[in-house]
């Protein structure tokens, strides 16, 4: 193997979770994780922590935070929020 500027080795698993990072958009974790076990990342309430998805909740309904804005803060979808938080757009 070629000799590289970095600190950390490079290998093929690392390569390969990189291009699954890049086309997926999945975690470095969750692409290793795939590499490892062959299992797909799940989809749903895994983007955030139970403790964030308290906090959200917490804003949303006892310092009355506007889901918009916290979509905004956390980085995730306005649907994913109402998801959380138990408030339902009706319509889209």
């Amino acid at each position: 193997m070629a000799r590289s500027s970095t600190p950390y080795p490079i290998n093929e698993d690392g390569i390969a979770a990189l291009i699954l990072c890049l086309l997926k958009g999945w975690s470095v974790e969750d692409s290793l994780r795939y590499i490892e076990t062959g299992i797909r990342p799940r989809r749903g309430f895994g983007k955030i922590s139970l403790l964030d998805a308290e906090n959200i909740r917490r804003l949303n309904k006892e310092e009355g935070v506007k889901c918009r804005e916290i979509a905004k803060m956390y980085g995730i979808s306005l649907k994913y929020v109402y998801a959380i938080t138990g408030g339902y757009k009706l319509g889209g």
